[in-house]
């Protein structure tokens, strides 16, 4: 499973053992934790690409990761870039944050033996071609607002503190 740049994978969990050890090499050779037999069970339906640039967001989604009050800046666990100091590298290391909207969820992992478990809440999976994630309707995702909003909120505050 590809493993994208904001995103969640059923690696990030604790997996059971639902396969006696045995279900794959992966799961054999290095324990449950590695098995590749989990398949994702999405909320949406993936449609084909329809390559093209990533719009610009005019507004902070309702549940943005960079307002104060997100799970993300809470530091929930089961959130993707909820540790520590995560949302300050999406902020300066990173180049784009693509916004959920749109993108496709997985809502449960399920396992050729009949083992189902949870998806994280914020378990977005979209289809990223040349460093693009792509909404499930298949048009290019937004470029996070809130993202740029923190960029130029910290940019400012730096100038004021320089000056």
């Amino acid at each position: 499973m590809k493993r994208g740049a904001v995103l969640c994978t059923v690696a990030d969990h604790n997996l059971p053992d639902a396969g006696g050890g045995m279900c794959c090499y992966g799961a054999a050779a290095h324990g449950p934790g590695h098995c590749t037999c989990w398949r994702p069970v999405y909320d949406l339906e993936q449609q084909p690409i329809r390559p093209g640039p990533m719009p610009d967001r005019a507004r902070m989604c309702g549940d943005c990761a960079f307002r104060s009050d997100s799970p993300e800046k809470l530091g929930q666990p089961g959130r993707a870039h909820s540790g520590e100091g995560e949302l300050d590298e999406l902020v300066f290391g990173c180049g784009v944050f693509a916004c959920h909207r749109g993108m496709r969820r997985v809502l449960r992992y399920e396992h050729p033996s009949g083992a189902v478990i949870d998806a994280a809440p914020g378990d977005y999976d979209p289809p990223i071609v040349d460093g693009v994630a792509y909404c499930a309707d298949g048009t290019p995702a937004g470029k996070c607002a809130g993202q740029r909003i923190e960029r130029i909120t910290r940019g400012r505050r730096a100038a004021r503190a320089t000056s």
